[in-house]
């Protein structure tokens, strides 16, 4: 998915079964072996994890993946539910302008 832009984006995930200070140094290990994930912090005292990543690499589709398959999926809260999905909106709205080329204000586009 990369074109050569580097776009890092940093997102906060609340998750379930994040309960200790090892379960969160095996997350944040896990998740670092993850492409296109720069850092990864868990905070077992809030139940979140802190994701920086390049958006032209990966996405939070892909992230909620790894975290799943860590053992520890993101919380299934309503609140939860409607922020992951802002979150995606806003990913696809960004990659979108990213990748969109403009055309000159003095001719029509093709």
């Amino acid at each position: 998915m990369s074109n050569g832009t580097n776009r890092p984006t940093t997102r906060s995930i609340k998750v379930s079964n994040l309960s200790n200070d090892g379960a969160s140094d095996h997350l944040s290990q896990y998740l670092a072996q993850v492409p296109g994930i720069q850092n990864a912090t868990a905070n077992p005292g809030k139940g979140t994890v802190v994701v920086t990543y390049d958006l032209m690499e990966t996405g939070l589709p892909e992230i909620e993946g790894a975290l799943s398959n860590a053992g520890f999926p993101p919380a299934d809260g309503l609140v939860s539910k409607m922020v992951r999905g802002w979150q995606r909106y806003t990913e696809e709205n960004e990659r979108a302008h990213i990748k969109h080329v403009p055309h000159c204000c003095s001719k029509p586009p093709r």
